[in-house]
Parts: C-alpha cells; structure tokens; sequence
C-alpha cells in the first residue's frame, strides 16, 4: 500500500508537471500570435498587418509572377550561356512585361475597375501572360531536335519489341505511346537545364540540380542513334510525334 501511495504521488507530480509545460506553451503561442498580428507592413508600415497587409501581399505574389514570365522569356530568347546576354535580355523583357501588365490595367481602368480591384486583375493578367510564355516555350522545346530524336528512339525501340503486342496495330500504338513520353521527358529536361543555365549566367545558385545521368540518359544519347535505329525500316517518328504533340 505505502509503494502504491508513492506511485500515485509520482504519477500526480509528473501530471502537474506536463500540465504547466503545457500550459506554458499554450500562453507564449498566444503571445507570439499576438506579436504577430500586432506587427506592421513590412512594405507600406500598415499597422496591425501581420507583417504584410493584404494590398503588399498581392504586389509581392504579382511582382513573383512577373518574375516567371520573365525567366521564361529569357529562356526562349537569350544564349544561355553568355551572362551578359542574359542580363541584356532580361532587362529588355522585363520592361516588355511590365509594358503589357501596365496595357492590360489601363483597359480596365478605363473601364471603370477601381484601383483595389486592380491589384487583384494585376496578378491574372501577369498568370495569363507566364502560362502562355510557358506554353510557347514549351512548344519550341518539343520541336527541338534533341526532342524529336528522343521520340525517334523511343518509338524505334518499341517497334523493336513488337512481338510483345498481339498485332501490327497495337505495335504501332504502343511505339506512339512511348515516342510521346519520351518527347515529354526530354522536354522536361530540356527546361530544367535551362533553368539551370540562366540561375548561373545570373549568378544566382540553382534551386536544384539539373536531373543526373539516370535522366540525362533520355536525352544525351538522342544525338548519336545506334546502328540498330539507324537501319530500322520503320519510318521516323519526329514529325509524327512533334505533330502530334
């Protein structure tokens, strides 16, 4: 009974114990939370904004978008591998997509949309303008000839192994299928590099490294086709595939 009384204290010292560092933590949350929103606009020196109000938060997440369509730009236009030119180019396309954000809310504007709501148009516009950046570069990547000759392997290797598929027909499908991904991969990698590419002419660190071997492999090789793809009777696949594409 007495080792049993001792354990029961125990237990009820060790309660109080994790109550109060419980309850501790819960008041200084709450006090940081408080500091938190207390805290003015970093940008404008609203008070109470919690750091950032929501008129500097939406310029901030419209100047990043902004960002983007510019990188795309330079990464379509510009040789990648001359910092200088990078510089050049992504000065020259800045002031054109500030150019055509600044177009596009004049229109408005003279549409009668208030000034807040702008901020808000500001950000679509500059999404609208990066996606269809994206996209062309994206097409101009898929109609490069490390691309096509990634499709061309890749269709001709599965034609190879044609005698997996019931008929000529399934063949051929499969041969489509893979001529597709593998168009997609090298694109893929393709505008990882280039990424690469312009963060270093920028002088900037890459967020991360451009894929390795066990993905370069999908697009180095392209270059030189085996003997083996080289007299396959199949007809090529690039124009096919790039088309569509």
């Amino acid at each position: 009974m007495a080792a049993q009384a001792i354990r029961r204290e125990r237990a009820l010292a060790e309660r109080e114990a994790r109550d109060q560092v419980i309850a501790r933590r819960k008041a200084e949350s709450a006090a940081a939370e408080e500091a938190r929103i207390a805290a003015p606009c970093a940008d404008c020196g609203v008070p109470e904004a919690a750091g950032l109000c929501m008129q500097c938060t939406s310029r901030r997440s419209t100047a990043r978008v902004v960002a983007e369509a510019v990188d795309l730009a330079v990464m379509a236009r510009a040789d990648l591998s001359h910092p200088a030119v990078v510089a050049d180019a992504t000065t020259k396309c800045a002031a054109d997509t500030r150019a055509l954000l600044e177009q596009a809310l004049d229109q408005l504007r003279a549409q009668g949309v208030a000034e807040a709501s702008l901020l808000l148009e500001a950000r679509d516009i500059a999404v609208r303008i990066r996606d269809q950046r994206r996209e062309s570069l994206h097409g101009r990547l898929m109609r490069s000839p490390q691309a096509e000759a990634e499709a061309d392997n890749a269709f001709d290797a599965e034609l190879r192994s044609r005698h997996r598929h019931p008929d000529r027909v399934m063949a051929r499908q499969a041969a489509d299928r893979a001529a597709e991904e593998a168009l997609q991969r090298a694109v893929g990698f393709l505008l990882a590099d280039r990424a690469r590419q312009l963060s270093l002419a920028l002088g900037e660190q890459p967020a991360r490294p451009v894929p390795g071997d066990r993905n370069g492999r999908c697009v180095r090789p392209a270059a030189q086709p085996s003997p083996e793809d080289a007299t396959h009777a199949e007809q090529p696949r690039t124009t096919q595939a790039v088309s569509a594409a």
